[in-house]
């Protein structure tokens, strides 16, 4: 790894320990400190200090790295204490830094391309020497593309295609090479394998294109070996299917092609015989047309089948809305009905309380001028309320109703035959 490449990967480990540790950027971490750290630490260096040697390319290998974390550690604690938060807060960061040099010592053009991250492939570009691709299984979850970090025992370090590129141990039971089918692997075609599936062939036609190239810009690669190499089966196997045409960006030109001219025998040995000693091939002018041609066949059939995929998902959403449109219409009906029986109900038991009150009260207040009416006296003639009391049971409203009364009266009258009895007397 040459001085300046590794700075460069070395200043995004420094970002890292900074964005984690804000606290010990600088040392002393109070102004008035500065005597006890000049008096107490040996060699003063902080992660300010180790941005400034990164940016003047002054780091030879990773070692001196880790060697100027380790001294920031130590300088924290010799500072604060072994116990204190800024202590732990140091401890934290150097299990960061051994991380990190880890991963860069796996593969440095990983790390570099994961903390860059210069467009939304920066996943699917190839590193040198490429990864082994597979598909890997976690428990609880279907397989996987994935590539292989790191290969220990029977176990594989990988990471995973589409979404947030988690990484996972797994072992070799639960890992399958790439080329094993989909079918037979029983994978279910989400949105989110899809991206990840979209993802894989991507890469895989960037491998495609680095590989070709190489091959291509080598003296020593004669045309008719590039022909040759280009054979029916390794392009029936990167030939994609339907829906990685649908998958794959359509700007990027695929770099097989499905037939290739045929030569005469006279000028097949004499390219046969013919190599290239000027340092780079003419292939690419002579298949220029080829691509075109293949390019736009491509193209087209993808508008076809665009069309296709696009009528039948604005078929399939134009009924599953309007499945969804009847269960939300009988939803609401079931919900008002029931929502009116509610209301029917309560108003049914309001009516029926409010009918027996005034029903009770009707029946006290009758009561009550019956009590009314039997303890008034009514006269004896008109049925009037009585004012004159003639004798123990005859009253009258008037004296008109006791002179019209008195022929009759008269003889039952015990008030005048009391006053009769007396007269004989």
């Amino acid at each position: 790894m040459k001085k300046k490449y590794l700075n460069v990967i070395l200043s995004y480990a420094c970002r890292s320990l900074k964005e984690k540790a804000r606290e010990i950027h600088s040392l002393p971490c109070s102004p008035d400190d500065s005597w006890i750290y000049r008096s107490l630490v040996y060699q003063k260096i902080d992660l300010n200090t180790m941005e400034e040697k990164i940016t003047m390319k002054l780091y030879k290998n990773l070692a001196e790295f880790y060697c100027d974390v380790l001294s920031v550690v130590h300088n924290v604690i010799v500072m604060y204490g072994g116990e204190s938060s800024l202590a732990s807060l140091a401890r934290q960061i150097l299990e960061d830094c051994a991380y990190d040099m880890k991963e860069i010592r796996q593969c440095h053009r990983c790390y570099k391309i994961s903390n860059e991250k210069q467009h939304k492939f920066w996943f699917c570009e190839p590193c040198d020497p490429p990864h082994e691709l597979v598909w890997a299984k976690q428990k609880k979850f279907a397989f996987w593309p994935a590539k292989v970090i790191q290969k220990h025992d029977n176990y594989y370090d990988v990471r995973f295609f589409g979404g947030l590129h988690q990484r996972a141990v797994v072992s070799e039971a639960c890992v399958k090479p790439i080329a094993t089918s989909l079918y037979q692997l029983r994978i279910k075609k989400t949105s989110t394998f899809k991206k990840a599936l979209k993802e894989l062939y991507y890469h895989q036609r960037l491998l495609h294109l680095k590989k070709r190239k190489s091959k291509c810009s080598s003296p020593s690669v004669s045309k008719l070996d590039i022909r040759t190499k280009l054979s029916t089966e390794n392009v029936m196997e990167l030939k994609p299917t339907i829906e990685e045409e649908l998958l794959v960006p359509q700007k990027l030109p695929s770099p097989v092609v499905h037939q290739l001219p045929q030569c005469s025998s006279s000028s097949s040995r004499n390219n046969k015989e013919r190599q290239v000693t000027k340092g780079h091939c003419d292939c690419s002018v002579k298949y220029n047309e080829i691509l075109k041609e293949f390019q736009r066949r491509i193209e087209e059939e993808y508008k076809v089948k665009e069309k296709r995929a696009l009528k039948a998902l604005a078929d399939k959403m134009t009924k599953d809305f309007e499945e969804e449109k009847k269960n939300i219409i009988a939803t609401a009906l079931d919900q008002f009905h029931q929502e009116v029986e509610h209301s029917r109900f309560q108003l049914e038991h309001q009516l029926l309380y409010q009918h027996q009150q005034e029903l009770q009260n009707l029946l006290d207040f009758h009561q009550q001028e019956l009590l009314d009416v039997k303890r008034k006296q009514w006269c004896t003639i008109c049925q009037i309320e009585a004012k004159y009391q003639c004798c123990w049971n005859t009253y009258y409203c008037s004296v008109e109703c006791q002179y019209k009364h008195w022929e009759e009266h008269k003889w039952t009258c015990q008030k005048n035959a009391s006053t009769d009895h007396k007269t004989d007397c």
